[in-house]
């Protein structure tokens, strides 16, 4: 009764009609409240739809049912079934096939249960059981889940080593990468992947890492699902986005194509949704490309598959696509519509009014935000000391920027280009080398 009552508010659940006494007198109409039921069927309900995601879970992990009935099968010595489920788990095992460390796992269990089937069943001859079947199989594949679970756990380390800016010691995990079979590493996709993430990291300047997992992603896409995909496009789209900072220009086509061709090979809908970092670096990039049709298709089509509180982003990349079709009327109109908590998102609307205002030459408003710019990043607590670097190193350059097109000084103008092609972190760094350059060819 309570599951069928609540289903109906699906999936907003207004507070005011999921209140345990409203509920309990819609329930059982007629009936004094008593808490301590309504709580115990609460509490049941609960447990059943744990029940239920898990049972389901378990059902959609097919390597994990297979593992499990051949369990059962070999314990209650049903032979044909055994080698019916086994033999349907071997013909899916090739090297296209593996592609987590989950299933390098089941496929190490399914291998051993055959082992142990041919070693321990009576029926069995072992040495023609022996003779006929790889008995290091299992052996192999656990070498494969044991490869890519350091992998991952060492792409983490070095990830969070340079996003939280702190020093961690992985000689322990450079001892064990290095003593890696090569061989085994190549056999795999997988763990090529995975491999060459970890070059990409250790070794940036070795760009043939980042081609060769290129390559091997669009060759093996489909085959790679959920968590483990999204984790192989990020690692390409930060590569790029470091070499970008680096002034390698030509990295900007490279994470275009990446970004396309993530869009291809996924399904996107309202219950997966998009992020709202991926949706706004994808217009981004399609803007700095020129591509400004692909930007404002790419916006209208998605805004549909961002999550609630995102929904304001729209509004976000509209401005920096009517900014870039030098439709500036229209920047204030979309801005003023965005309605956000987000302190990060506030101080990037602050710096696509100084554009505005630099570009239509509104120089008293413009002097007027780059004051309460600094006062905001001064109070705010939110906002990391790192990325308020960023910031102020913006709203220098952008005020020198200003007075040199002012006033006009041509030595000034020399430093200030030096000084923005200098910097790695900083933002609309094109843009103000675009507009040096303007004042350049004055």
């Amino acid at each position: 009764l309570l599951f069928d009552f609540l289903r109906k508010y699906y999936p907003d659940f207004p507070e005011a009609k999921i209140e345990k006494e409203y509920v309990y007198t819609r329930i059982f109409k007629g009936t004094k409240y008593n808490d301590g039921f309504m709580r115990k069927i609460m509490h049941t309900l609960f447990q059943l739809a744990e029940s239920y995601i898990s049972i389901k879970g378990f059902t959609e992990n097919l390597p994990a049912v297979n593992d499990e009935l051949m369990k059962q099968y070999y314990t209650r010595n049903s032979s044909s079934l055994f080698l019916k489920t086994r033999k349907n788990v071997s013909a899916s095992l090739n090297s296209n096939e593996l592609m987590s460390s989950e299933q390098f796992y089941y496929s190490y269990l399914s291998s051993y249960r055959h082992l142990a089937y041919g070693a321990e069943h009576k029926n069995v001859d072992f040495i023609k059981f022996a003779g006929k079947n790889d008995l290091l199989e299992p052996f192999e594949f656990l070498l494969g889940h044991y490869y890519s679970a350091v992998m991952n756990l060492y792409e983490y380390y070095l990830n969070t080593q340079r996003m939280a800016n702190i020093e961690i010691d992985d000689a322990y995990f450079e001892n064990i990468f290095n003593s890696f079979d090569q061989k085994m590493i190549s056999k795999y996709p997988y763990l090529k992947i995975h491999y060459n993430m970890i070059k990409m990291l250790k070794e940036p300047l070795s760009e043939g890492y980042f081609f060769e997992n290129k390559k091997l992603l669009s060759e093996n896409e489909k085959a790679i699902t959920g968590p483990e995909l999204d984790n192989i496009y990020v690692n390409l789209q930060n590569y790029c986005m470091r070499k970008i900072r680096g002034n390698r220009k030509e990295y900007l086509g490279e994470l275009f194509e990446i970004y396309k061709l993530e869009l291809a090979g996924r399904t996107y809908s309202q219950e997966t949704g998009i992020s709202v970092i991926l949706y706004r670096n994808i217009v981004f990039t399609a803007l700095q490309l020129s591509e400004i049709s692909f930007a404002e298709k790419f916006a209208d089509d998605f805004k549909q598959y961002l999550p609630d509180e995102g929904v304001t982003n729209y509004f976000y990349v509209k401005a920096h696509i009517a900014f870039k079709r030098g439709e500036f009327e229209k920047i204030g109109k979309y801005l003023s519509r965005i309605k956000s908590a987000d302190e990060m998102l506030k101080a990037d609307i602050k710096s696509m009014y100084l554009l505005m205002y630099y570009e239509t030459e509104a120089y008293e408003q413009f002097y007027s935000v780059i004051d309460t710019f600094r006062h905001f990043l001064k109070n705010n607590i939110s906002i990391s000391d790192e990325r308020k670097s960023i910031y102020s190193s913006f709203l220098n350059l952008a005020s020198r920027l200003t007075g040199i097109k002012e006033n006009g000084n041509q030595e000034k103008l020399a430093r200030l280009k030096s000084d923005v092609t200098e910097k790695t972190d900083l933002i609309n760094k094109s843009w103000l080398l675009e507009k040096i350059a303007e004042l350049e060819a004055k």
